[in-house]
């Protein structure tokens, strides 16, 4: 649902930042809308996820690019194929589109990474 974008908000005029808080909320033609009603131009995978990842002697996540990096550079081939693995890189896709919340993204990560046995720090 769209809802109308308080004036207390802070930017530029005109048009304010695209990533309202990193919720998954974004502000288009002055009104936030949610991920399902706004969806990029071109994927961004800059997008900093809400809380960073870290896994000890491998890398920290800290946006999806990160994350994207992680499946295409560190893990093996056999697992990419996983059905699991093969979720999360659709999730992940899905959210440098804008079509997907990065907080579903990171659970569904942080639960495969678990399934895997990979210590994952948060921050």
């Amino acid at each position: 649902m769209n809802r109308p974008i308080h004036s207390e908000l802070p930017g530029p005029s005109g048009l304010l930042p695209t990533l309202l808080c990193g919720q998954g909320n974004y502000l288009k033609n002055g009104l936030v809308l949610s991920c399902e009603e706004f969806a990029l131009s071109r994927p961004d995978w800059s997008r900093r996820l809400p809380r960073p990842l870290t896994i000890p002697t491998v890398t920290k996540l800290k946006t999806l690019a990160d994350v994207r990096d992680l499946i295409e550079k560190h893990l093996p081939a056999q697992y990419r194929q996983r059905p699991t693995w093969r979720h999360v890189s659709t999730e992940l896709a899905k959210a440098a589109d804008g079509e997907k919340d990065l907080l579903e993204v990171c659970v569904s990560l942080r639960l495969v990474l678990a399934l895997e046995g990979v210590e994952c720090l948060m921050g």
